[in-house]
Parts: C-alpha cells; sequence; structure tokens
C-alpha cells in the first residue's frame, strides 16, 4: 500500500499549492495573460494542477486493482464452494481437458470465465440475474450442466459467489500455443501410437539373447564396436549388489 499512500500524499501535498497560488492569479489574467501572468508562478500553478490530475487517476488505478484482490474469507468460500463444483460439473466440456472446449467457454481460468463465449460474458460480477451462468444453472434459456440441475444449495453458493463480485484466484491465463507448436507436438514419438517392428539384422547372430539386444547390437555394428565380455559371475554379484543395496556382497553370498 505504499504506492497508494505517496499518491495520497502527492495529491494532498499539490492541492495545497495549487490553493496557495490561485489567489495570486486575477480572473482576468486567466484570460488575457499579462506581462507577470506569463511569468513563473502561472506556469508553475499549471504543471501542479496537471499533477493533481495525474495522481488522482494513478490513485483510481490503484483503488481498482486493489478490488481484483481476494480476501480469505472469499479464497475459502471459493476453494470450499465453486471450484469444486466447477471442476465435477464443467471441466469435462469447458476446460483444457476439452478440445475445443464446448462454445468456445473455459472456466478454469478467472479472465476465461469472465470473458465468455460464443454466447457472451458467462457472468458479470455483482449482478448474478444479469450472468448466463446463472441463468444456465437455473435452467432457463440455457440448461447446465445438460446431464441434470444441480442441487438448490449449489445454485445459491454460486449465485452468493458472483453476487459478492465472483472472486477468483485464479489468475493466470493459460497462453495460446501457435498452430505450428501443436503440430509438432503431435509428431513427438512418445505420442505414436505402439507398434511392432521386426528386429534389425545383425552380423553376430550367437551374441544376441532377446530382441532388445539385436536392437543394441546393430546400432553397436552400425559403429563398429563390438559388445563387452559377459561379466564373471562374483563381478555380476558385486554390480547387482551395489545397484539393489548400495553396498557390496558379503563374503557368503561370493
Amino acid at each position: 500500500m505504499k504506492p497508494v499512500k505517496y499518491l495520497l500524499d502527492l495529491t494532498l501535498m499539490t492541492g495545497f499549492y495549487s490553493r496557495i497560488f490561485s489567489p495570486i492569479l486575477q480572473p482576468s489574467q486567466l484570460h488575457r495573460p499579462s506581462r507577470h501572468a506569463s511569468g513563473g508562478v502561472f506556469r508553475w500553478t499549471g504543471c501542479i494542477r496537471r499533477w493533481q490530475v495525474f495522481g488522482c487517476a494513478c490513485l483510481l488505478a490503484s483503488l481498482v486493482q486493489a478490488d481484483d484482490r481476494v480476501s480469505e474469507q472469499q479464497f475459502a468460500f471459493f476453494e470450499n464452494r465453486i471450484r469444486p463444483v466447477l471442476v465435477e460439473h464443467c471441466y469435462e466440456c469447458h476446460s483444457g481437458q476439452a478440445t475445443p472446449p464446448k462454445g468456445g467457454l473455459r472456466v478454469d481460468f478467472r479472465e476465461t470465465l469472465r470473458r465468455g463465449g460464443d454466447s457472451g460474458s458467462a457472468l458479470v460480477p455483482g449482478q448474478a440475474s444479469r450472468s448466463l451462468l446463472i441463468e444456465a444453472i437455473r435452467y432457463g434459456s440455457l440448461q447446465m450442466p445438460p446431464d441434470g440441475r444441480l442441487p438448490d444449495q449449489v445454485i445459491t453458493d454460486l449465485v452468493k459467489w458472483v453476487e459478492m463480485g465472483a472472486p477468483d484466484p485464479r489468475l493466470d491465463e493459460p497462453a495460446e500455443l501457435p498452430e505450428s507448436q501443436h503440430d509438432s507436438g503431435a509428431e513427438h514419438w512418445a505420442f505414436q501410437p505402439v507398434e511392432q517392428h521386426g528386429h534389425p539384422q545383425v552380423v553376430d547372430r550367437t551374441w544376441p539373447d532377446s530382441r532388445v539386444d539385436a536392437f543394441i547390437l546393430s546400432r553397436l555394428e552400425q559403429a563398429r564396436l563390438r559388445p563387452a565380455q559377459d561379466a564373471y559371475r562374483a563381478i555380476w554379484l558385486r554390480r547387482v549388489s551395489f545397484d539393489l543395496t548400495g553396498l557390496p556382497p558379503t563374503i557368503g553370498a561370493i
């Protein structure tokens, strides 16, 4: 709140100085500046008035921004009464889970919910009677959710939430990715369907014990490398023991 305090101080101080210098100027000087009126006092008073207007504008902007803050009580009400309803009854069709969201409406972020979809803004903070969201859950011209009307207590909670200004802590709106990024992501190997591939042909057919070994040996032969020899049982046991327990094997195990 320190910036707001400084703006208040600036506004009050500029108003104080403008009251001091204003009596110096006569009404005739305001319409027809004389040699004295066109001096520093006239310019200084005009500058003060401009700063006073600027300070008031900044103060109003700060107060408007402060209205978007969510108190602890509003946060608890949203998390306990509103978000679970949206997740259970709305996210399936109107969130990032749906591709694309039905009606162009997403309710999983504050800004997307307030902006609405193809039918316009979904809610008007503080005015439940003008909010399409409330009209839809009351089964008016719109009927949502389509699989059945919500319980009366849930509808009452949503109306109360909108009337209190629809406080919503979900401030981060998802960024829209370019179509090229969507296409490149869809081509990633992790999103491709599983297919059966025949194992590659290798020169040394005695080494592979499985199909996976055939792929490994194929890459080794392409690099003109040979696989390492099988480890002795004692070496193998030491490696396995360190991998599984972090300790060397006991004398009895060896």
